[in-house]
């Protein structure tokens, strides 16, 4: 080979002995070396039989290592960065590898080899499981999936069921959640990952998600003609196209039309959530001792809305926009931003105040502030972006990064933003975010109610020796007409029910914290009352 790299798995007993010595806890080694291999052997000469025993062989140490890959990069801020980026196409590249691996031995039996023919429905099950990783690489960096993905999947999964063994039952080790699937549970899960909305879901949530419909694809029919669910949306994938399933009755003509029967899955989904507001334990379900209370059950009524509930007409309309709005991330610079451009003032110990600032204190109950004294945002290291508004409603914006932009942003990070038609911010949460094939950084944000006010607050402690500084956080007004009430927003970790919390404030407040209304990947929302 032209990398100098001796192929040692020519043959299922040499792959397993090789496997064996495989330092599968130094992931970087274990993995390029995995990679190199496969890269190899698909370009080397064996009977289609044997290259299914030896993928077979490969493919749970390659899912392990790319679990463990994935952690350098899932749940990281978009664009990524370098090592993000490098790690992510190493992770794509594999399960590419491993794709074709498994073509190869599908080529043997579009060529007639009773031998490997035998297993044709074991091997399209495998070339549908690799496309379906694929696409689940791109929703967990945020990115969007190429047609050709789409096209791959659905040429596969017609394949299967002209040739009738679409429904077949094949052993599947890496499913978590059974002991059986097929190419059909297998198609239906890429088709039920992408309905779910998945740039809109959390690493951990789509990791979640993949483990639940390892079961859940199995209950999910897959037919030729419309069925008839009362209370239920049509959800049709055309097996012709490069298109993804799509909710509601399409205003154009599909070819080769599929509809899911998702009645039963809305009934388990229903039994669960009604399961868990009694007060049932997410363990004594089959979610998974990782999905808490009360996170499992919202997550659970999100799949139920995007997966059984037809699409309805927002309540507040959004419209397009082409207007600009300045952005900035980080609670010590939206703080800045929001108080008129100007740091938190920390009260003077006494000994540091000198005749004027006394007099100023008997004149004006404050110390005046001196504008020369103020350091600037680019001294702090703070920075507005300009970005553009791509549509709004009462609730929300659609944002788009322009190019020279170098924000890098997370779901659920929170984020202060100016129209430029508006005097004032307003904070938002992101909801979505996609990177575009384009490379364009697409984000939609979810508002929060009310202007945001600037303010310094530290954890009131009974040990004087040990009080802390005060920090920046922000407070967001009572806005009655959308039923929020006043509340806080405090670094991620602060809160704890009855927290009390002292306000940079003339006269002296303390807040008493309540209750957790949201909770962000930077950010608490919190109410309060001040005692």
């Amino acid at each position: 080979m032209d990398d100098g790299i001796s192929l040692k798995i020519k043959d299922a007993k040499a792959c397993k002995q090789w496997l064996a010595s495989l330092p599968l806890t130094n992931v970087s080694i274990a993995h390029k070396e995995i990679s190199n291999q496969l890269t190899q052997l698909n370009q080397f000469t064996l009977t289609p039989l044997e290259r299914l025993k030896i993928n077979e062989q490969l493919r749970e140490p390659v899912a392990f290592l790319q679990g463990e890959l994935a952690k350098k990069y899932a749940g990281k801020p978009i664009p990524f960065g370098d090592a993000e980026r490098s790690a992510w196409n190493q992770a794509i590249a594999l399960w590419q590898i491993m794709g074709e691996a498994y073509q190869l031995c599908l080529q043997g039996c579009l060529e007639g080899d009773a031998e490997v023919s035998e297993h044709v429905a074991l091997i399209v099950h495998r070339c549908l499981r690799f496309n379906g990783w694929i696409m689940l690489e791109h929703y967990r960096a945020h990115r969007q999936t190429e047609a050709v993905l789409w096209y791959q999947v659905h040429t596969l999964y017609a394949y299967a069921e002209e040739n009738k063994f679409a429904g077949k039952a094949v052993k599947d080790s890496l499913n978590q959640m059974s002991d059986a699937s097929s190419c059909t549970a297998m198609y239906v899960q890429i088709l039920l990952t992408s309905l779910a909305n998945p740039y809109q879901l959390s690493a951990r949530q789509l990791l979640l998600l993949d483990r639940w419909l390892d079961k859940w694809g199995l209950r999910v029919p897959l037919v030729m003609s419309n069925p008839s669910q009362a209370g239920f949306p049509s959800v049709v994938v055309d097996i012709e196209s490069s298109a993804p399933p799509m909710m509601g009755n399409p205003e154009f003509q599909i070819k080769s039309p599929r509809y899911l029967e998702t009645t039963r899955l809305a009934e388990g989904l229903r039994k669960r959530i009604k399961f868990l507001r009694k007060g049932g334990a997410p363990e004594e379900l089959d979610v998974g001792e990782a999905c808490i209370q009360p996170a499992c059950e919202a997550f659970l009524m999100t799949l139920y809305r995007e997966w059984c509930e037809a699409p309805t007409n927002r309540n507040f309309e959004r419209n397009v926009s082409r207007a600009m709005a300045q952005v900035c991330l980080g609670m010590a610079a939206m703080h800045f931003f929001i108080n008129d451009e100007k740091q938190l003032e920390h009260p003077k110990k006494p000994a540091s105040i000198g005749y004027q600032e006394t007099q100023e204190l008997q004149l004006f109950g404050r110390i005046m502030e001196r504008n020369d004294d103020r350091p600037s945002s680019a001294q702090l290291g703070f920075s507005l972006e300009t970005w553009s508004i791509q549509d709004e409603s009462a609730l929300g914006f659609g944002l788009k990064r322009q190019e020279n932009g170098k924000y890098q942003v997370s779901h659920n990070q929170l984020v202060a933003l100016r129209p430029d038609d508006c005097k004032q911010f307003v904070l938002g949460v992101v909801r979505w975010l996609s990177h575009t094939l384009t490379g364009e950084l697409q984000l939609g944000i979810r508002t929060l109610p009310g202007v945001p006010v600037a303010i310094g607050v530290k954890p009131v402690v009974l040990n004087q020796s040990a009080q802390n500084e005060f920090v920046p956080v922000l407070r967001l007004p009572e806005v009655p007409a959308l039923q929020s009430k006043e509340s806080l927003i405090i670094p991620l970790g602060w809160f704890q029910p009855g927290k009390l919390l002292e306000v940079l404030s003339q006269p002296k407040q303390t807040y008493k914290l309540q209750s957790l209304l949201e909770k962000g990947c930077d950010f608490e929302r919190v109410s309060f009352i001040i005692v």
